[in-house]
């Protein structure tokens, strides 16, 4: 069954797309969520978010989840008509954003769902959820003298003996400064 839908996955053509927060009050997204927005903090390990489908569906369901730059605990949530109205955990992680565009902290996450029953209003359906992504801040690294070294976070004091490479990655939204 699972591969039957990763095919009907692969082989949908188009979905509608809802925003969470932009749904009409007559009209009912079809999973359920226990924020409106998600805030991903830069320097936290993941977020939690609880998902539930709304109604009780015909068949088995499997929301696939996708969003750039981002990183989930799961590939996907299953559903079933026992257990629809049961909250599932997903942990979102946010990657660092050394290949984002700048300015690109609203990334939201895309949930689509697939039955193996094609008639299912819970088939090729699709919804996002917006996210807000901050930056972990400020930090410094210190070199002082050779081999001693200090982390951005400063908890610890390394002592390295040898050749290496001390590699800076800069981002156009960060400032990056050098003090001798």
């Amino acid at each position: 069954m699972v591969k039957l839908l990763a095919l009907l996955a692969l082989a949908a053509a188009a979905s509608s797309t809802v925003d969470a927060t932009a749904v009409p009050p007559t009209s009912k997204p079809f999973l359920k969520f226990d924020k409106t927005t998600l805030n991903i903090q830069g320097n936290v390990a993941g977020e939690k978010l609880s998902v539930s489908l709304n109604e009780k569906p015909t068949d088995d369901v499997v929301v696939y989840l996708e969003a750039p730059n981002t990183r989930f605990d799961k590939c996907s949530l299953a559903f079933t008509p026992d257990n629809f109205d049961k909250p599932q955990e997903l942990t979102v992680v946010s990657l660092p954003f050394a290949d984002a565009a700048p300015g690109a902290r609203n990334i939201p996450i895309k949930f689509t769902a697939f039955t193996e029953d094609c008639a299912d209003k819970h088939h090729n359906v699709s919804i996002e959820l917006p996210t807000t992504r901050t930056p972990e801040g400020s930090g410094q690294c210190q070199v002082t003298g050779d081999p001693h070294f200090k982390a951005f976070d400063q908890s610890n004091l390394f002592h390295y003996m040898g050749y290496d490479m001390l590699l800076f990655l800069t981002d156009p939204t960060l400032p990056v400064s050098h003090h001798d």
